[in-house]
């Protein structure tokens, strides 16, 4: 995994946590990916009964949607590569 996101599983719970302090854990498409990526990874795995998602950091859990990683939607070929990639998510 990237470094946009720590993983970590203890006693069947899977705690991921958004690691972007510095632009309060807001969300992008990287980041999307790979929480993605670790949910499907953990849907698979029959221990894991609970998940906790949280932020690093002490100003926020996560802003929202990262807004410069919005700039590439406002084009018609952007947007149809980005809206998808939510829906996926």
């Amino acid at each position: 995994m990237g470094e946009a996101i720590l993983t970590d599983i203890s006693a069947n719970i899977g705690t991921i946590t958004l690691n972007k302090p510095w632009k309060l854990n807001a969300w992008d498409t990287p980041m999307r990916a790979e929480i993605r990526a670790v949910l499907e990874d953990w849907n698979e795995q029959a221990g894991i009964r609970a998940i906790i998602l949280t932020g690093a950091g002490a100003r926020a859990f996560s802003a929202g949607q990262d807004l410069d990683d919005t700039e590439h939607s406002k084009t018609r070929a952007g947007a149809a590569d980005w809206v998808p990639s939510w829906r996926a998510f």
